[in-house]
């Protein structure tokens, strides 16, 4: 388990030169302890400041099912739409929400697709897509320019400095499958790293996403064991909390497999589904596991003087009646240089929460419409409003 994380974190050397990424026996990380206290707050507002409300506009070229992901684009301020499984396509609005095009579709033509899986945005605006077993790249006004095929399935694209990172999902039986594809801008494929543990094809046990960047290092979380890692400079830094799972391990090791495992495994597996990166801060979440529903909890860390937070899961998507007034997100979506960015598609709640911040006074949504993206930052002091309590 150790080696899938380890000999994924090589990959940052090639953003300078675009050689193939190699690990080095310098990389063996040193694991540190990174302790979380609780954060004792009970609504969205007791952690973030809301910025800002952008409803997107509902258009005969751009109506979306569900937003899976959201980019923002660095030179235009462009918000990039993801829906994977209704429209399977990308929507464009800019930076108030106004319907600019579509990008992709499905069909047998060029540049279109069987079903769309994840897509990245680089520093130029071009835009990459997983589709299939495929890469397809198209151009900042949205042309198709070209695609790449892939050997192996696809799960996510992350593109940072320059960089596309394609992380592989489950591989061919008993073949030995790379962790990581690694393409430049002009899908040159520039080598490949780690290998796939082949129990994924047994425990089918991915979970996506899994990478973040801040500034010039990358962040990892580990499909199988509760740590952090970041990645600068050729140097690996690996935090580590919580507790290992014996019961996990001990079923994740077994030999030969069988169903009793799998069970095993699905029950315990530590699951971090979310991990994104803005204003000095990283916030990822922690699922739960099996039956346990008290797990579902985010983790948020200071980068600069680590400390760490945990804080329940509910607080975004409040649905508690005696905090009908507060705001209640679907989900967290995206995130901007120094906000998160988040999901309102519930007309009914969106209602009774209108009225207490003044970025919602004009705007008017009903079931028909797209939904509505809020930005929302940290307020200055939430790292200091801990209670002892370790987790």
């Amino acid at each position: 388990m150790k080696f899938f994380l380890l000999v994924i974190l090589a990959c940052v050397v090639s953003c300078q030169s675009n050689s193939p990424p190699q690990l080095s026996s310098e990389s063996t990380p040193s694991y540190e302890k990174l302790h979380f206290q609780h954060l004792d707050a009970q609504t969205l507002e007791d952690i973030f400041n809301i910025q800002k409300a952008i409803k997107l506009e509902t258009h005969e070229h751009a109506l979306i099912g569900r937003i899976n992901k959201v980019k923002i684009a660095e030179k235009t301020r462009n918000i990039v739409v993801g829906d994977y499984y209704s429209s399977s396509a990308i929507f464009i609005f800019d930076k108030d929400g106004a319907f600019i095009r579509r990008v992709g579709q499905k069909g047998p033509g060029p540049g279109e697709y069987r079903q769309l899986t994840d897509f990245s945005i680089n520093e130029k605006e071009e835009l990459f897509l997983l589709a299939d077993r495929t890469v397809l790249k198209y151009s900042p006004t949205g042309k198709f320019i070209g695609k790449k095929s892939l050997t192996f399935a696809p799960i996510e694209i992350f593109s940072h400095l320059g960089l596309q990172y394609i992380r592989v999902g489950i591989g061919k039986p008993d073949t030995k499958s790379p962790s990581f594809l690694i393409y430049d801008n002009d899908l040159r494929n520039i080598g490949s790293i780690g290998s796939l543990d082949l129990r994924q094809n047994k425990y089918l046990t991915t979970s996506s996403p899994t990478i973040a960047a801040y500034e010039d290092s990358l962040y990892f979380t580990d499909l199988y064991a509760p740590s952090l890692n970041k990645y600068k400079k050729s140097q690996l830094r690996t935090w580590k909390f919580g507790e290992e799972n014996p019961a996990f391990l001990a079923a994740w090791n077994e030999e030969p497999f069988n169903e009793g495992s799998r069970k095993e495994i699905r029950d315990n597996l530590w699951n971090f589904p979310l991990i994104h990166t803005f204003d000095g801060s990283l916030l990822f979440f922690e699922a739960s596991r099996g039956a346990d529903f008290s797990v579902d909890r985010y983790r948020m860390i200071h980068l600069d003087t680590l400390k760490a937070v945990t804080f329940k899961g509910s607080i975004l998507r409040d649905t508690d009646p005696a905090n009908k007034n507060s705001p209640s997100i679907r989900r967290i979506v995206g995130h901007s240089p120094k906000s998160l960015i988040g999901v309102i598609n519930d007309p009914m709640r969106f209602s009774d929460f209108k009225s207490s911040n003044p970025c919602f006074k004009d705007i008017l949504f009903t079931a028909k419409d797209n939904q509505i993206l809020i930005f929302f930052n940290l307020k200055s002091d939430v790292y200091n409003k801990t209670s002892p309590t370790q987790i």
